[in-house]
């Protein structure tokens, strides 16, 4: 049974916030369709969970609901977004110079081009894809910043028709009217980034299909790099916890699930996984001594489950 102080939020005898209220305004709000800031976003609520500015009021209430089911959810967060960091490096250390980062959300340094270019600066190419106008809009900000035209863009896109999203990405070439489009090599490997987005598609929508599409249309030599929120092998006290933090997602403009180990690994196909295969998202690579930020969790606390499949082949999907 749900609390009732999530179903009806003024029992809680919290003040309600409006849901437009924001200390640092991410984008132009006349530009946008108020609908949109009618409910939390899950792409905002993760800029939340990651001390990010870019957020609304209504965003960082459903934050500080959902904190009292898992307290740990910003270390969660974090050892998912230091997962992604490792990945990216990885990636490049293999050689690879494209990225194409799915449901890329709010951007959070480093990003994804930062990271690229620390291994070969002025040869990636980086496209971020998302479908959240501010998410996008924020991109836009940052890259303009950061980035470099014609290497590194943001893309607004829906990932769940990957047909046609490969097809639109395919057609991006630099012109006279958009000279800083990025134009991919389709013949050269791809790190394709997807990570805590799957959990974000629930299981109705059958991502196992487009998923096995993504991984045909990837190069050979490329890799996917793929986390997922799970309640398998979790302390025996957390499931509970857990189930009741994707039920209130239903209040916001994403649902959320989590899938078993088995799941998430047959989101990869017949890949070959890097080592250590497919692990806790704290435990990927990470060799380095922790931070002092996020604190050390056990490894069943991260949540999250998470890999790097790589295609060797164009047999291999």
């Amino acid at each position: 049974m749900r609390p009732s102080s999530m179903s009806n939020p003024a029992a809680s005898g919290e003040e309600q916030p409006h849901p437009y209220e924001s200390e640092h305004p991410p984008v132009d709000l006349r530009r946008l369709d108020k609908a949109l800031l009618a409910r939390p976003s899950a792409a905002r609520c993760y800029d939340v969970y990651l001390g990010g500015e870019h957020n609304f009021a209504i965003d960082r209430y459903f934050v500080r609901r959902q904190r009292k089911i898992l307290p740990m959810i910003e270390d969660v967060a974090r050892h998912n977004r230091n997962f992604l960091v490792r990945a990216t490096r990885t990636a490049a250390e293999m050689g690879i110079r494209q990225f194409i980062d799915l449901g890329s959300g709010v951007p959070t340094s480093p990003n994804v081009h930062e990271i690229a270019e620390e291994y070969a600066p002025g040869e990636n190419k980086v496209i971020y894809v998302d479908n959240e106008p501010i998410a996008v809009e924020h991109a836009e900000r940052i890259l303009k910043e950061t980035g470099k035209p014609g290497q590194h863009m943001v893309f607004p896109a829906d990932l769940r028709e990957p047909d046609h999203l490969w097809r639109k990405l395919k057609a991006l070439r630099p012109s006279e009217e958009e000279p800083n489009l990025v134009q991919i090599d389709w013949n050269q490997p791809i790190c394709l980034l997807m990570v805590a987005v799957l959990h974000f598609v629930p299981r109705y929508r059958e991502p196992e299909v487009w998923m096995r599409r993504f991984r045909q249309i990837l190069p050979p030599g490329s890799v996917l790099v793929l986390s997922h929120l799970t309640a398998d092998g979790v302390p025996e006290e957390l499931v509970p916890q857990v189930e009741q933090f994707c039920r209130n997602y239903s209040r916001t403009t994403n649902e959320l699930c989590h899938r078993s180990w088995d799941e998430t690994r047959a989101f990869f196909g017949n890949m070959q996984m890097l080592e250590p295969g497919v692990t806790w998202t704290v435990q990927w690579r990470n060799d380095e001594e922790m931070a002092e930020w996020p604190r050390h969790i056990d490894p069943g606390e991260s949540l999250g489950v998470c890999g790097v499949g790589y295609k060797p082949d164009a047999s291999t999907f």
